[in-house]
């Protein structure tokens, strides 16, 4: 994110010639530690839709789960605290997982910026060859929740769709 970036932390999928690539690694630190040459032109928008595919997936398995512990009764700080203690844990529960619980949906990111990925991302499937049935599932619920005029809220706002059952 734009975030991660001015604080240093963004990770850089770098496409293009080796060549290229070295010649330009002083200014590349100067923006990230993190940087893959990932291959060739292409290679590292490529790859940036492939991680923002697991994202994006990771974000909406929390708020189903999320949404299950709201309506079984659990309490959401502990649900939250427990997911993160396991093998369950991903990044995008410290990122997004209060923001779920408090329903804070101020944009970092907005949902509809990131159904645009997922649409992307089904067309690089689609080129490849290659079936993504979560992805299509996702598509559905991000549909929804543009259609349910939250287009503009932050991704995390997933969660509303699931827990009101909008879906």
């Amino acid at each position: 994110s734009s975030s991660q970036v001015k604080a240093g932390e963004g990770v850089f999928m770098v496409g293009g010639d080796t060549e290229h690539f070295q010649q330009q690694q002083a200014l590349l630190k100067e923006l990230s530690n993190v940087i893959f040459h990932v291959g060739p032109v292409g290679s590292g928008a490529r790859l940036k839709l492939i991680v923002n595919l697991a994202i994006g997936l990771h974000r909406a398995v929390l708020a189903e789960s999320l949404a299950l512990a709201e309506a079984s009764g659990v309490d959401l700080p502990t649900a939250l605290q427990v997911l993160k203690a396991t093998p369950a844990y991903s990044a995008a529960m410290d990122t997004k997982g209060e923001k779920m619980i408090q329903q804070d949906f101020s944009p970092q990111a907005r949902l509809r910026q990131h159904r645009k990925d997922v649409r992307l991302i089904r067309q690089l499937a689609a080129q490849n060859e290659q079936s993504l049935p979560l992805s299509d599932i996702h598509a559905k619920l991000l549909d929804v929740a543009i259609n349910a005029g939250l287009g503009e809220l932050d991704n995390s706002a997933i969660y509303q769709v699931l827990r009101d059952n909008l879906s």
